[in-house]
């Protein structure tokens, strides 16, 4: 019997938050090289900002991305506010750090749900997924549509937000609404556990590497 050998070379993988390739080179049966590629291109942002006026680098800058737009917004809120050695109120730091914990609710059940989930229930795509396991798409659907409604209100919109300014919020949450979204979130709970109860029972392969960290990570502040 022949050894086998063989290389595979999968472009722009679909199921990935940005574009992926993957190449894994098999000689006389024995997987010698399997390399995870991010192919990102750069984005020249940097160039774009340079003269801009500060207060619209904030919307352009949300552009970077159509999943963490909320995140460069925010970033580039702060940086523009760390500059003027401006520090925003206490109102405003929680409204940055709700509107910041929907988009990473957003980008969590996207891609645990929507792109991750088929795999380990043996479908191809979130499609036949929906049509197999229902109670748990229409639970991943309430969730997705709670972040993103949560983000209109606090944001202006779901992604790309326009409300958040350098100073604070060009128009705030009424308190009449927020309460309403506090009954959502206080109903979301039993989805939440359900889900993480689901996460439990996904069976990851164990895998490490050798690996070189180039950066070191700062404190997170309570606060935005």
């Amino acid at each position: 019997m022949s050894a086998i050998n063989c290389n595979i070379d999968i472009k722009h993988l679909s199921r990935v938050e940005g574009h992926g390739n993957l190449k894994i080179r098999i000689k006389d049966a024995i997987v010698k090289e399997a390399r995870w590629e991010v192919v990102e291109t750069a984005r020249f942002f940097e160039k774009m900002l340079a003269g801009k006026k500060f207060n619209n680098l904030p919307f352009i800058s949300s552009r970077i991305c159509g999943i963490c737009s909320i995140s460069h917004n925010l970033t580039a809120i702060r940086a523009i506010e760390n500059c003027f050695g401006f520090t925003p109120s206490v109102q405003t730091q929680r409204l940055r750090l709700l509107l910041k914990h929907m988009e990473t609710l957003q980008s969590h059940i996207l891609h645990i749900f929507f792109l991750a989930a088929p795999d380990y229930f043996g479908e191809d795509s979130f499609l036949p997924f929906s049509v197999s396991h229902p109670d748990v798409t229409n639970m991943a659907l309430r969730l997705k549509m709670l972040a993103n409604d949560l983000a209109d209100e606090v944001g202006g919109r779901r992604l790309h937000p326009t409300t958040p300014v350098v100073g604070g919020f060009s128009k705030i949450p009424g308190k009449k609404n927020l309460g309403k979204f506090k009954y959502r979130l206080q109903s979301s709970l039993l989805d939440l556990i359900k889900s993480s109860t689901l996460l439990k029972k996904f069976e990851i392969p164990q895998f490490s590497r050798e690996t070189e960290y180039v950066a070191s990570i700062p404190r997170i502040p309570t606060l935005l």
